[in-house]
């Protein structure tokens, strides 16, 4: 996805589509969908949020900021999966691009060839 410096979600021409998948706003219908996966204890083990009850998920997935934030990605027409994008035009954010970048990339390249080593195809993925 673009930078989005200077930029709202409401300014993206959404869906922002990818060779393999689609990202766009996640909406009140989302609800079900991302708590199928976000219920499960390998998948909230991780999340910084993640609430023990549907009902205490839908509070927390309805509420209006937190909405806004959200974006789901699809594979195929199917949700299956979400991530929180806040713009902060911060200088704490700005600082910590150049971090940010080398730990995702490092993340990747570690997830490739781990994938690799396990006998993965690269074009499989």
């Amino acid at each position: 996805m673009a930078a989005m410096t200077g930029r709202t979600l409401d300014q993206v021409n959404w869906p922002v589509r990818t060779p393999r998948l689609s990202l766009r706003p996640a909406v009140a219908t989302d609800l079900k969908a991302t708590w199928q996966f976000r219920q499960l204890p390998e998948v909230s083990r991780w999340l910084t949020r993640a609430p023990a009850t549907l009902r205490d998920y839908r509070a927390q997935f309805l509420d209006p900021e937190s909405l806004a934030k959200s974006i789901v990605i699809e594979l195929d027409n199917q949700v299956v999966g979400d991530v929180m994008l806040q713009i902060d035009q911060s200088y704490l954010v700005r600082a910590q691009e150049d971090l940010l970048g080398s730990v995702v990339g490092l993340r990747v390249t570690s997830a490739r060839e781990r994938l690799k080593l396990a006998g993965a195809r690269e074009s499989g993925w």
